[in-house]
């Protein structure tokens, strides 16, 4: 018995899986060798490259009135490949959780500046502890805010988390108060800020 392979796009998978619980059929006509028959069966190809771990992210620091799909899809973008948008839990909370895929959830910054529109937002992120792995498998995610895995930059408290990240601020908004002067001011090797 010779077989021919054909492959065919479905209009969507319901009908595919309609084809293929239909079993076969025995094809009759015109030139048709006797026994011909058709039977329909899902292909599968292979995938290339290899599957990165997902993780749940809260993302805390947006307003209400600027949650939306598209906006928590763009800021998981930031971090990685946003999978999916949880509208449930951050519609009943105060947070809003985001799925990304990213070579190293530890890696995932604690904080993060961002301009949604024409807000700006000092964005601040959460791993939450299950997540899947490089197999596909829930697993347990360690995340250490951020911070690299040598020890650098680590925790000491919230007071002292909290003071730089009012050290962070104050640098931006000198930084924002330079850009926006008048323009006669001189700055350090004589030049003016704006010719």
């Amino acid at each position: 018995m010779r077989r021919i392979l054909f492959s065919q796009k479905f209009p969507s998978k319901i009908e595919l899986q309609r084809a293929v619980a239909f079993g076969g059929a025995d094809l009759k006509g015109v030139g048709i060798p006797a026994g011909a028959r058709i039977k329909f069966e899902a292909w599968h190809e292979k995938e290339v490259g290899f599957l990165l771990p997902k993780v749940w992210v809260r993302v805390y620091g947006i307003s209400k009135e600027l949650t939306e799909f598209l906006e928590l899809r763009a800021i998981g973008s930031l971090l990685g490949s946003t999978q999916t948008v949880d509208m449930a839990v951050t519609r009943k909370n105060d947070f809003r959780r985001v799925m990304v895929a990213v070579l190293n959830p530890g890696l995932i910054p604690a904080h993060l500046d961002v301009v949604i529109g024409d807000h700006y937002f000092e964005l601040e992120f959460e791993v939450e502890k299950m997540g899947f792995d490089e197999n596909g498998e829930e697993a347990v995610i360690t995340w250490n805010g951020g911070c690299s895995s040598d020890g650098e930059g680590e925790k000491e408290g919230a007071g002292s988390q909290e003071d730089e990240l009012d050290q962070r601020r104050e640098v931006k908004r000198q930084k924002n108060g330079a850009a926006w002067n008048d323009g006669n001011s001189e700055v350090a090797d004589g030049s003016n800020i704006f010719p």
